[in-house]
């Protein structure tokens, strides 16, 4: 074989590592990256449910609050504990 085919086979070889050497940086990047967008989603998941839970907790306080002077009809004193 003559020194300029050795000399390209040579350059092709490196040229495919280097592409290899990039591909699985890339897969790793992505790996990583989806394992944060899970954690994300993971996070998202909780904060909407912890939303979820304020909001009931919050409506079921104003249940109580609004139906209280009405359970307490007929004694007055306690009921203007829920007027001021």
């Amino acid at each position: 074989m003559s020194w300029l085919k050795v000399e390209k086979l040579r350059l092709q070889r490196e040229s495919e590592e280097r592409q290899q050497q990039r591909e699985l940086h890339y897969e790793d990047r992505i790996t990583e990256l989806q394992s944060v967008i899970a954690e994300l989603r993971k996070k998202i998941d909780l904060r909407h449910i912890d939303m979820i839970l304020c909001v009931s907790i919050y409506f079921t306080a104003l249940d109580i609050f609004f139906s209280a002077p009405m359970l307490l009809a007929g004694q007055e004193d306690l009921a203007l504990c829920y007027v001021t």
